[in-house]
């Protein structure tokens, strides 16, 4: 179990992978979460979602042995689900703003 934050950024290239692998595994839920449901476009909802996924997958490390519990882990895959809600915000905006500039 380790509870420091940003202790998993090391000085090795592993370390510093660990924290862009976990952050590259949860985009794509940031990505499906508003395309499924309305309330995931809310970046709070969104935010809160992948919080509890990362949590609850944490939690199952720490309760069955089987992993390593961090709370970096949940804060790189946190940032990830917003960093895919992002992505769909932006591209949301950009297909909105093509279609008001169609209809002018």
């Amino acid at each position: 179990m380790d509870l420091g934050l940003f202790d998993t950024w090391g000085e090795s290239a592993v370390s510093r992978a660990y924290v862009i692998e976990n952050i590259l595994m949860f985009i794509p839920l940031g990505i499906l979460l508003p395309l499924l449901h309305g309330r995931f476009r809310n970046g709070w909802y969104c935010a809160s979602a992948g919080l509890a996924i990362s949590g609850l997958i944490e939690g199952m490390q720490l309760v069955t042995a089987r992993g390593f519990f961090q709370i970096d882990d949940i804060a790189t895959n946190v940032a990830g689900t917003i960093v895919g809600w992002g992505t769909v915000r932006i591209l949301a905006e950009i297909h909105q703003h093509k279609k008001y500039c169609k209809n002018m």
